[in-house]
């Protein structure tokens, strides 16, 4: 009974732990983003793979979140185009039912 209590302890700090980090990640990420775009260069070193994996990571993060910024500015040109040709429709065809 106690174990399993701990274990649930564990658990939900295990979580708690991981969404900090999660959040953290993104919150680095977006910030450089926000300071320097997709244009980061991607820095690897042999001598220290940990920083190495971070670069990586961050560099990944950098790079998925401008194709999903790309593919967002592309949708709302569609949907503005779409819009403005609903509109100019609309505008054109007004008087025609009477």
């Amino acid at each position: 009974m106690i174990t399993h209590s701990l274990f649930e302890i564990f658990n939900i700090v295990l979580k708690l732990i991981l969404l900090g980090v999660g959040i953290l990640y993104l919150f680095r990420v977006l910030w450089l983003y926000h300071s320097g775009g997709a244009k980061a260069p991607l820095k690897l070193t042999w001598s220290d793979p940990a920083r190495s994996a971070e670069g990586l990571v961050i560099w990944l993060g950098l790079q998925v979140t401008d194709k999903v910024w790309s593919g967002a500015r592309w949708t709302i040109h569609v949907l503005e185009d779409a819009s403005a040709d609903v509109g100019e429709w609309f505008l054109g065809h007004r008087g025609a039912g009477r």
